[in-house]
């Protein structure tokens, strides 16, 4: 994600809270010279959004958005344009210091309206799975799909049943725009619900020499050592050509875990770190990173002992692309 520097605007007309200057005027897209009025637009727009840089948090891909958002539209209405001397130098000596950083401050008030505003319309999926489409009619064409606790903005237009959301998919995060059914959806954060109901239900605590998931057969002689040298716990999946989980468990912070019986065939190794393991997820309340190990292991009659070494791209537990936490979790 790349903050622009220097130049955010919130849905809606910004001067209906009056942040600015009076006698302005916005300027449409072009390239016809820009009116005192425009002109006047311009200088303060620079100097609000000089202000709202300081409260962008550089964690949330929202925000971040919407600031760069800004920068593009503040410079298709005024970068590159002319503009009459005399108005230039009517502005400037109306742009005192004091009256600056008044502007830069009502930057300030202008973007935690803006987040408040984006807040309410923050919504996030509560089934399991729910299709999004291109339109709102029957003919709509399905164009993927959102799994629960995902996060979307409404973007106010609702039709047949159905409402406008965007999200974003994958890092670095892209934009898309959607229909979903109005039932799939409830208002809220959907990281702050997954957690309160992963923490509601975490049940007892796994024990170091329990499965999660797979019962190892006394029969069969196929051993996997799984190193853990993140400071998380982690839960691995040993998953077979059809998909299916054949075994799953934990792997201590900073450990190793050794696993026995495990039958014939190749696998692919998956693990999501975290904090916090729920028995009701399946998973962490905090998560980690999730990922999966580039190799496939094969059990034979030739390779019957496997070592592996869990690698993660950070230590940071605010590090994480959910989308593939969530397809961790699906599997």
């Amino acid at each position: 994600m790349v903050l622009c520097v220097g130049l955010f605007v919130t849905t809606g007309v910004i001067t209906e809270l009056s942040f600015a200057q009076t006698n302005q005027k916005i300027p449409e897209p072009g390239t016809r010279p820009l009116s005192t009025e425009e002109l006047r637009w311009c200088r303060s727009e620079v100097l609000l959004l000089a202000g709202e840089a300081k409260e962008v948090n550089q964690k949330e891909y929202w925000e971040i958005h919407d600031y760069n958002e800004s920068v593009l539209r503040y410079r298709n209405r005024c970068t590159d344009r002319s503009f009459s001397p005399d108005a230039a130098r009517q502005i400037e000596s109306e742009l005192t210091p004091e009256t600056k950083q008044g502007i830069r401050d009502a930057g300030v008030r202008r973007f935690a309206f803006g987040r408040v505003t984006r807040a309410a319309n923050r919504v996030y999926v509560v089934e399991s799975s729910t299709r999004v489409f291109d339109a709102n009619d029957r003919s709509a064409n399905e164009t993927g799909n959102l799994r629960q606790w995902d996060d979307a903005f409404l973007l106010g237009k609702r039709e047949s049943n159905r409402a406008e959301i965007e999200w974003v998919v994958g890092l670095p995060p892209v934009r898309n725009t959607g229909w979903i059914s109005e039932a799939s959806y409830r208002p809220g954060n959907g990281r702050e619900a997954r957690e309160a109901y992963c923490r509601a239900h975490r049940g007892a605590p796994v024990e170091p020499d329990e499965l999660v998931h797979g019962i190892p057969s006394r029969d069969r002689f196929m051993l996997l050592q799984v190193r853990n040298p993140t400071h998380q716990d982690a839960y691995v999946k040993v998953i077979n050509l059809d998909k299916d989980v054949v075994v799953a468990f934990l792997v201590g912070a900073s450990s190793s875990r050794t696993i026995n019986g495990l039958p014939k065939g190749e696998f692919e190794i998956a693990f999501a770190t975290g904090l916090e393991f729920s028995r009701g997820c399946e998973s962490f309340v905090r998560r980690g990173f999730a990922g999966r190990v580039s190799q496939p292991i094969i059990f034979d009659e030739h390779s019957y002992e496997w070592e592996i070494s869990l690698q993660t791209p950070s230590m940071d537990i605010t590090a994480r692309d959910t989308r593939a936490y969530a397809e961790f979790e699906a599997l």
